[in-house]
């Protein structure tokens, strides 16, 4: 597929959880100085790196002097903690103690703040306390029962810890879905998809489905299947998702690659030549298109298609196999005359 699964399971709870880091407002009100100084912390955590991170945070702990109600300032701390901790290759688990603290503090004045029940709860499985974890998950759901982002964290936590069955009363026990839950059931699905279950991941699209027919639930639908190598049933949920949304042409290559897998190399070319017209950069589907042109004995085509390799290829790689393709092809093409 164009896009292979990434494991958003092991992105979320290995990587980096954190990203989604927004700057609340604070619990009274600021200063425009701490509004400034908010302002130049939060661009040292876009793209940050450690010492960006240091300097983020010497920020936050001066406005913290200031202002020791700044939310701001203490889920800027948060943040700087689940960011050094994932990225260190010693890890340093007082940052994980210091991060509770700081998300502690911020239920306290908020207990409606959903950003910090996550972290807490990511803070407290990084600990090892997966039961903490789940129960603060389940606290945040409590206060803030419309927080969908609450509800993934719920379900990641539970398949990290291996509780399937608590895991599958999501999808099976939640309210009758409206058009504003078929992104949640979307979202829920892939997260059972990314940890290698097509069959509960499935409920899942369906529900978004029957809450709002898109795109994009037809294709993940399909990507259950591909998972499952049921080439057949996923072309057919792929050409639904076209007919839901004819533009989304990234599905040209799925379809094609599905197609390919069951032997059809004529009907994968048909797919994969729009593709590559479309997405012009996408350089492997350019050289698998030359592939398919040779198999299916299309010597001109391949020739061609290869040649359009070495001229857009971005590595010496990619050059360097396009050219020995195509002297392979013309020496194949003087022995046929």
């Amino acid at each position: 597929m164009k896009t292979p699964l990434k494991y958003l399971l092991i992105v979320i709870m290995v990587g980096f959880p954190l990203l989604s880091f927004v700057f609340p407002q604070p619990a009274n009100a600021s200063s425009p100085h701490e509004k400034k100084q908010i302002a130049k912390a939060s661009s040292l955590l876009k793209n940050t790196t450690f010492q960006k991170s240091q300097a983020a945070l010497k920020i936050f702990r001066k406005i913290l002097k200031e202002n020791p109600r700044s939310i701001p300032a203490h889920m800027g701390i948060v943040y700087v903690c689940l960011y050094q901790y994932n990225t260190a290759k010693k890890k340093n688990r007082s940052l994980l103690s210091k991060g509770i603290k700081h998300a502690d503090i911020v239920l306290g004045y908020n207990p409606k703040f959903a950003d910090a029940y996550k972290k807490k709860s990511y803070l407290q499985f990084y600990q090892g306390h997966q039961e903490q974890a789940i129960t603060t998950i389940k606290i945040g759901m409590h206060q803030i029962p419309k927080a969908k982002e609450l509800v993934k964290t719920y379900l990641t936590l539970l398949i990290k810890t291996e509780k399937i069955p608590e895991a599958e009363k999501i999808c099976h026990t939640r309210k009758v879905p409206s058009k504003d839950s078929a992104p949640l059931y979307l979202d829920l699905g892939q997260i059972w998809l990314d940890a290698g279950f097509p069959g509960q991941a499935r409920l899942c699209f369906s529900r978004s489905l029957s809450a709002k027919e898109t795109s994009e639930a037809w294709a993940a639908t399909a990507s259950s299947f591909v998972m499952e190598k049921n080439w057949q049933k996923a072309i057919w949920f792929y050409e639904w998702a076209l007919k839901t949304d004819p533009t989304y042409y990234d599905l040209y290559y799925d379809l094609a690659a599905c197609h390919n897998q069951l032997g059809h190399k004529k009907k994968a070319i048909v797919w994969l030549v729009p593709y590559t017209k479309i997405f012009s950069d996408d350089i492997r589907a350019l050289m698998e298109l030359a592939v398919l042109y040779e198999e299916v004995g299309d010597i001109t085509r391949a020739r061609l298609t290869w040649m359009k390799v070495k001229s857009r290829a971005k590595t010496a790689d990619q050059k360097k196999v396009a050219l020995s393709r195509i002297k392979k092809l013309k020496r194949k093409r003087r022995s046929a005359k």
